[in-house]
């Protein structure tokens, strides 16, 4: 079996470059082979040339070796007809947080996705449920398997000198207000952001930059560092106004980093099984959230469970994808 991965994107740290990159790494291991392939036709799009770039992604095909699995790794940018979509941190599937037009055409374009694959690929079940939702005679053919995730060999048991680690895009969506308005309040609390500066002046990040008790780093932190970040932090931190998986929440649990996270989804249902170890706190609350880190940081230190990790495994995980590849080259 040969399976094709297509995606926009295989560098970054972004979702779309660290699902991708985790999918082929996890398949390579289990001993599939891979194909990669860079998919560009939406870039267009992206900057404003609309026309063109829309009408590529309806009428091209891939070009790819005969008997392949192809599969596109972003149903929002899926091309054609793949045999396989992934629909992971997709915010099209929630219109209130894009404007109408692009929403639509989005939307439009999923709904498109869901219908003419074989099989389509969701992380969580509640965003399965949001797919089935926009296109309800496709629910028969989706499919839900975790984000791949690498524990570490051994959960750092040493001092934690990091009360709480914050690691998101510096966007509207991550709750920037909460984030700000939180570390002005908790100054005696040492609060690590890992963030790339946003591209035009914003007064919270520069404010977030002159409090004593913040340590910021860019985007570009090396893995052994990153690594580090999380073994000295106490708690990892969600603002999220609403997420779909949130890797960095989850690679601070397999680390010891105690989650502190909104009571929605997607966290109630991916830390069901592990609830006991997070902190659950109401956005709509007020001091909701101090009161949270207050707790988190008071339980100290845990051992995350096994059994959470051994379900997201890179083991696990290709072994699922490739139980999808096999039904779909049967039929």
């Amino acid at each position: 079996m040969k399976v094709t991965l297509f995606a926009s994107d295989w560098q970054s740290r972004t979702s779309a470059g660290t699902y991708a990159s985790g999918i082929r790494d996890a398949l390579v291991a289990s001993g599939i082979e891979v194909a990669t392939a860079y998919r560009d036709a939406y870039i267009g799009r992206r900057h404003g040339a609309f026309v063109v770039p829309m009408l590529r992604q309806w009428v091209r095909r891939y070009d790819v070796h005969d008997g392949s699995i192809l599969h596109d790794t972003w149903a929002t940018h899926a091309l054609a007809d793949p045999d396989v979509t992934t629909s992971h941190d997709t915010r099209d599937l929630r219109p209130q947080v894009t404007d109408a037009l692009t929403s639509a055409i989005a939307r439009q374009r999923l709904r498109h996705s869901f219908r003419v694959a074989k099989a389509t690929i969701f992380t969580t079940a509640w965003e399965r449920d949001e797919g089935a939702r926009l296109a309800p005679d496709a629910r028969e053919r989706f499919h839900v398997v975790p984000i791949p995730m690498w524990p570490p060999a051994q959960v750092q048991r040493g001092p934690r000198p990091t009360d709480v680690l914050w690691v998101g895009t510096w966007t509207e969506r991550k709750g920037l207000d909460e984030l700000a308005a939180l570390a002005r309040r908790q100054a005696s609390r040492s609060l690590a952001v890992v963030s790339r500066r946003p591209a035009a002046p914003d007064p919270r990040y520069e404010a977030l930059a002159q409090m004593p008790q913040v340590t910021l780093y860019g985007d570009r932190v090396p893995s052994a560092e990153m690594s580090a970040l999380f073994d000295r932090a106490k708690v990892i931190l969600s603002t999220s106004r609403w997420d779909t998986y949130q890797r960095p929440i989850v690679e601070g649990y397999l680390r010891g980093a105690r989650p502190c996270v909104p009571r929605a989804q997607p966290y109630l249902e991916i830390y069901a099984d592990v609830a006991q170890d997070v902190v659950f706190y109401d956005p709509a609350e007020p001091l909701g959230i101090d009161r949270a880190i207050e707790d988190a940081v008071g339980r100290g230190p845990f051992d995350p469970d096994p059994a959470f990790a051994a379900r997201m495994s890179p083991a696990s995980v290709a072994a699922q994808h490739r139980a999808i590849y096999e039904t779909i080259a049967r039929r």
